[in-house]
């Protein structure tokens, strides 16, 4: 009798179905079915419900937490799912006195950086929502863009004012410019860093590379900004402005820039793939689209078109997220099987 419960068992778990959250685990998207996302979901990302326009997303490492800036003065964070409702809010961080234009969490995950008009950064603890620390723009400016070095030592600003890093109090600016600069990234492994118009420096040496495509953003509607971001594997360097096209700089091959027509935003952890508008996805090797959102005349998401302000691919390569001036979020992914 024990004989066959024991079989009776062993069959039930051989053929058991899988769990529910395996089942709805969407795939990795990649060129080859980037055709078949879909918008998954729609969130508020104020914390009011309001039309506050949203203004920037960002992602921690391992893709558990969604943190939004937008124009209400808040951050709001998101704890992430890989399936419905995906976003969950979490806490609304107050203290900014204008709208937040930047984040970038500390790679530990442990802090939050933010910082927008009110020409304040302010890091934040992510255990208890509390403020750590306050920090001005030193010439005083607009904070456009924050990263925090891959070896956790230091915070840089892109502001209004030209280009620095923290140092005690503030965010000190190098030389003596006044240019405005939208953005800031580091490669992963920390050798390079890319600002302003796709301006690259070795980390180490401080030099320059010489790269065929600049661009000068002067003549941009300044609250459409540009970005410029590395893929999380380090090859793919892209820049890009909203209402602008977009260049794709290989690191393996900077002497030829790829270049596509659209505002593209994100790019995917392997740098194969960007995507921008809403929803439009490119691949980055030869500045093709390989997705674009058919939207009907009259729809009721006609709208979805609209370049959003930003948009971020999650770490894992599953989901993109983007922040629009409507104060939706989307979720886009492949539906799962």
């Amino acid at each position: 009798m024990m004989k066959l419960f024991l079989s009776l068992t062993l069959l039930m778990l051989l053929f058991s179905p899988l769990p529910s959250a395996a089942q709805a685990a969407h795939p990795v998207i990649t060129p080859d079915n980037a055709a078949q996302v879909v918008a998954l979901a729609e969130v508020r990302g104020t914390s009011d419900g309001l039309d506050w326009p949203l203004w920037v997303v960002a992602f921690n490492a391992d893709g558990t937490r969604l943190a939004v800036g937008n124009d209400n003065n808040e951050v709001v964070l998101f704890s992430v799912s890989d399936s419905p409702p995906y976003l969950t809010e979490e806490r609304v961080l107050r203290g900014h006195r204008g709208p937040v234009y930047s984040l970038a969490f500390h790679p530990d995950g442990q802090r939050l950086a933010s910082g927008g008009s009110d020409r304040s950064i302010i890091v934040w603890d992510m255990a208890t929502g509390e403020i750590v620390q306050t920090l001005t723009t030193s010439p005083s400016g607009t904070v456009f863009g924050l990263a925090y070095t891959p070896d956790r030592a230091q915070l840089w600003c892109a502001t209004s004012t030209g280009l620095g890093w923290v140092s005690g109090e503030r965010c000190a600016h190098l030389g003596q410019t006044r240019e405005w600069i939208y953005s800031v990234t580091f490669s992963s492994n920390g050798a390079l860093m890319a600002y302003g118009d796709t301006t690259i420096r070795n980390t180490e040496t401080n030099q320059e590379l010489i790269i065929p495509t600049r661009r000068s953003w002067s003549d941009s509607y300044r609250s459409s900004r540009s970005k410029v971001v590395f893929s999380a594997d380090g090859g793919v360097l892209l820049n890009s402005g909203s209402q602008q096209y977009t260049v794709f700089h290989h690191l393996d091959d900077l002497i030829n820039p790829v270049t596509a027509g659209d505002s593209l935003l994100a790019l995917s952890p392997d740098g194969r793939l960007a995507a921008g508008r809403g929803l439009v996805i490119t691949d980055t090797h030869t500045g093709k689209r390989v997705f674009a959102t058919q939207i009907s005349s009259g729809s009721s998401i006609e709208g979805l078109l609209e370049d959003p302000h930003d948009a971020a691919f999650s770490p894992d390569g599953r989901l993109i997220v983007t922040a629009n001036q409507d104060g939706t979020l989307r979720i886009w992914g492949v539906p799962s099987r």
